[in-house]
């Protein structure tokens, strides 16, 4: 199911003023500099009570890595 803004901006509305509390994942994918993080503050300003989980936040230095390139075989 793809959002689009123009069409779906009734269900963003609705979904801001309910009183029940409800738990909604959203994925944003695109291009590097696409406007992702923009998009993300927009919703999280837009619903209370939520938070951004970057993707980014889980990356791991390669030199953390169990093994690094300085390892492998130089074939590879």
């Amino acid at each position: 199911m793809r959002f689009d803004p123009v069409a779906d901006h009734h269900f963003l509305s609705d979904m801001a003023d309910m009183d029940e509390p409800r738990t909604i994942i959203i994925g944003i994918s695109g291009c590097s500099s696409s406007g992702k993080t923009t998009l993300a503050r927009l919703l999280r300003d837009m619903f209370p009570n939520t938070f951004i989980l970057h993707e980014d936040d889980f990356y791991k230095p390669e030199s953390e890595y169990a093994w690094s390139t300085s390892t492998l075989p130089p074939s590879l």
